[in-house]
C-alpha cells in the first residue's frame, strides 16, 4: 500500500496534538510492578514529561512542572489528569534518578530509529561524538 500525503502538517496542529504524535513513536514502557506507599505514577507520562523537558530547554524541573501547571490540555498530552495537578517536584527527581541511564540511552535511541523510518524526523547532516562511548547524533 502506498503512504498517503497529510492532510494537515505539524506546524498546522494545536500544540498538545504535536506532542501526542511525537510520543507516538516512542517503544513501549514497562510499568513498575504494585507496591504499597504512595499512590503510582504512570512512569510512561513521566517519561515523556522527562523528554518535554529537554525539548524545550526547560533547565529545572520547577521550570517544567509550573508550566504543567498551566497547561492541562499539555497534562493530557503526556498522559497525566488534565484535572489534577502535575506530580511533585521529589516525583519527578525520583524518577529521573532511580531510571537507569542506558535504559534512557535505549528509547533515545529507539525514538530517534523510529522517527527517521517514519520520515518525521529528516537525517539531512551526521555528527560523531568523540568521547569514549561515541554516540551517532542524526538531525
Amino acid at each position: 500500500m502506498e503512504d498517503q500525503p497529510e492532510l494537515l502538517r505539524p506546524e498546522h496542529l494545536a500544540p498538545r496534538l504535536r506532542w501526542q504524535r511525537l510520543f507516538d513513536f516512542l517503544p513501549p514502557w514497562p510499568q513498575a510492578p504494585a507496591q504499597q506507599g504512595r499512590k503510582p505514577c504512570d512512569r510512561s507520562a513521566l517519561l515523556k514529561a522527562a523528554i518535554y523537558q529537554r525539548l524545550t530547554r526547560r533547565r529545572f524541573l520547577q521550570d517544567l512542572r509550573r508550566h504543567l501547571l498551566e497547561s492541562p490540555a499539555l497534562l493530557s498530552a503526556l498522559g497525566f489528569d488534565p484535572y489534577q495537578p502535575p506530580p511533585s517536584l521529589e516525583r519527578f527527581s525520583s524518577f529521573l534518578s532511580d531510571t537507569p541511564h542506558d535504559l534512557l540511552e535505549k528509547i533515545r535511541i529507539q525514538l530517534t530509529q523510529n522517527l527517521l523510518q517514519s520520515g518525521a524526523l529528516p537525517a539531512r547532516h551526521l555528527g560523531l561524538d568523540s568521547c569514549e562511548t561515541a554516540r551517532l547524533k542524526m538531525g
